[in-house]
């Protein structure tokens, strides 16, 4: 398995059966468009079964910056994203978020991260009518900067669940790896590949590991690696 991160907001994933293969994403088809497929599991007699199609989590990953002259300005912003989460999570498809701050200087170091039920959320009505770059008040959007958003789509390993989402702990770290371009290196073996599949599509894959217990991460040519640590709970819609 590669990199297992996609957790379960309540229960757990595949206890029942064993497949392989689940978190590696799968080859494009004829229109290029990468998708999951089935997967042949074993039950709990050992017996080989065909599973169905894998479940692809969405995520709706925002990044920024907002610089900060006084601590009454970081105040406002928290208070903001607050009031900005809880407008996302009325949406229709929106399923959880939660926001971090990257542990050292980075360009980007503010992250949000949304699950939303598949990537025609983005488009619908009820989020293009509401949300959006412009949705967000002027006085703060101007002082926004490198405001990157992209939608990116994981395999979960064993059974997909709809309820499957990313969710880190106050004591844990969340970790990410930035492929720039196609020929960056490839991701390590313990980070989670999510495919890039809408938006702004700034960067050609993103790795992702949680927790502290992997090895510390050098970066490498064509790499983007940050850290960040959480700043609230995962919120369910």
């Amino acid at each position: 398995m590669k990199g297992a991160i996609v957790r379960m907001v309540t229960g757990s994933i595949g206890k029942s059966a064993s497949c392989r293969g689940a978190a590696v994403l799968q080859s494009a088809d004829a229109t290029g468009n990468r998708r999951g497929g089935n997967h042949d599991c074993t039950d709990e007699r050992g017996q080989r079964r065909r599973a169905g199609p894998v479940t692809r989590p969405t995520f709706y990953m925002v990044e920024m910056d907002y610089p900060c002259e006084t601590e009454l300005d970081r105040v406002a912003y928290d208070a903001f994203y607050d009031r900005h989460i809880a407008m996302l999570l009325s949406i229709p498809g929106f399923l959880s978020a939660q926001r971090f701050e990257c542990t050292h200087a980075a360009r980007a170091p503010f992250l949000a991260i949304y699950r939303v039920a598949e990537p025609a959320v983005m488009t619908s009505e009820a989020y293009t009518s509401t949300a959006g770059r412009l949705s967000v008040p002027e006085d703060f959007r101007k002082r926004m900067i490198n405001w990157d958003r992209n939608l990116v789509q994981a395999v979960v390993d064993d059974v997909a669940d709809p309820d499957a989402g990313i969710d880190v702990a106050a004591t844990e770290t969340l970790t990410l790896i930035d492929r720039l371009t196609d020929d960056a290196p490839a991701l390590p073996d313990d980070f989670t590949p999510l495919e890039v599949v809408g938006l702004d599509r700034t960067i050609a894959e993103r790795g992702v590991r949680i927790g502290d217990s992997g090895a510390p991460v050098a970066g490498r040519e064509g790499w983007i690696v940050r850290s960040f640590r959480p700043l609230q709970p995962i919120r369910g819609a």
